[in-house]
């Protein structure tokens, strides 16, 4: 897959939840758009994406960060109705198989990426798009600088999410 760090494209950054009610974050760079962590009902999701004129089939895939309930409350059921690829750590990915809101939903969408070990964001980036024959789309996504808003998302309450 090709990742074209020197064409610039129009990022999208949008919060669709954040807080202990639930989190979930909104990236698109015009040809692939994922999310970060699914902690919100998808009417919810659906009528948040629709002010910014997206839709939820828009999304490609969703990362997920850690298994607080904030922040997977309604990834199962995302995943379950629009069959995307859902990234994670193995022992994340472990966990999630176990808990209430995802068990059993995810078992054809999972997605590895480095287990145990921190990653950068560039390694991140190109992890996904090593692996995005899954939406059949290239990924074309600049490097983000080291306090980027990804590290930001990763931490919260005073708890480090990496």
């Amino acid at each position: 897959m090709l990742i074209d760090y020197s064409e610039k494209k129009n990022v999208k950054f949008i919060s669709l939840a954040s807080g202990s009610s639930g989190n979930c974050y909104f990236f698109s760079n015009g040809v692939v758009s994922f999310v970060i962590d699914f902690g919100i009902g998808l009417r919810t999701a659906r009528k948040r994406l629709a002010e910014y004129n997206m839709k939820l089939e828009d999304i490609d895939f969703v990362l997920v960060t850690h298994d607080h309930i904030d922040h997977i409350k309604h990834l199962g059921t995302f995943a379950e109705k629009f069959s995307k690829p859902v990234y994670a750590t193995e022992s994340l990915h472990n966990a999630l198989s176990n808990h209430f809101a995802t068990r059993g939903k995810l078992t054809s969408s999972r997605v590895y990426i480095e287990s145990e070990k921190e990653l950068s964001e560039k390694e991140i980036i190109e992890k996904i798009s090593a692996t995005s024959f899954l939406t059949n789309k290239l990924i074309s996504i600049k490097p983000f600088d080291e306090k980027s808003v990804l590290h930001s998302l990763c931490t919260h309450n005073g708890c480090n999410c990496h």
